[in-house]
């Protein structure tokens, strides 16, 4: 424990108000223009209603705060990609793999 808090401190994270360990140091994208969200938001939604067996199963283990208290948002847009999931907290994006590209 002492040598993952030494390490945090070192590379800049902090703790915030929820006790998650975030690095204000790297820049956060995640944001989509008003405009482009209204264009993204029913292809995001369909996305959302219509997940991949992968994404499914993920997403069962990551939804409310299942992850060492994350929260993930799936299909989430940012900029003008939709992702598969996104943790704010973490800065982390995940795509999955699966049959929706073939």
């Amino acid at each position: 424990m002492f040598g993952e808090i030494a390490i945090q401190k070192i590379m800049g994270f902090h703790e915030d108000k929820i006790g998650n360990m975030v690095d204000e140091k790297r820049p956060l994208l995640t944001h989509t223009a008003p405009e482009l969200w209204e264009k993204l938001k029913p292809l995001a939604r369909q996305m959302r209603h219509v997940p991949t067996p992968a994404e499914d199963r993920l997403w069962q283990h990551i939804r409310n705060r299942q992850l060492k208290g994350m929260k993930f948002r799936r299909q989430w847009a940012i900029e003008r990609f939709i992702v598969d999931f996104f943790c704010y907290e973490a800065n982390l994006i995940i795509e999955v793999d699966g049959s929706k590209y073939s």
